[in-house]
């Protein structure tokens, strides 16, 4: 997967402050696109780097920023969450074997 060039350009100093808490007390308004990048990749971002820069840029909560990135880094997110598509059925129990004859 490759990302966006802004991803990997920032991805220094986003890596520095990859353990720095998020704070959503933010006071300007963010789009849906940045808030839902945020919330994703928040969990991913703990133990990559790249989805952590994705998770900043949407509490960061620039517009055109995050519309930029936001397809690769939905990918992403999803990809590590396991979230890309669904799982498969379980399989059905086996059936029981006959009992034994009564003499």
């Amino acid at each position: 997967m490759k990302l966006h060039p802004s991803v990997l350009l920032t991805l220094p100093l986003l890596a520095a402050a990859a353990f720095v808490g998020c704070s959503s007390a933010d006071s300007h308004e963010t789009s849906e696109q940045c808030e839902e990048m945020g919330s994703l990749c928040h969990e991913p971002g703990e133990t990559n780097a790249q989805a952590q820069a994705c998770h900043e840029f949407g509490h960061e909560g620039d517009p055109e920023v995050c519309a930029d990135m936001y397809d690769d880094c939905i990918a992403l997110c999803e990809e590590l969450l396991g979230a890309g598509g669904a799982g498969g059925a379980g399989g059905a129990g086996g059936a029981g074997g006959a009992g034994g004859a009564t003499h």
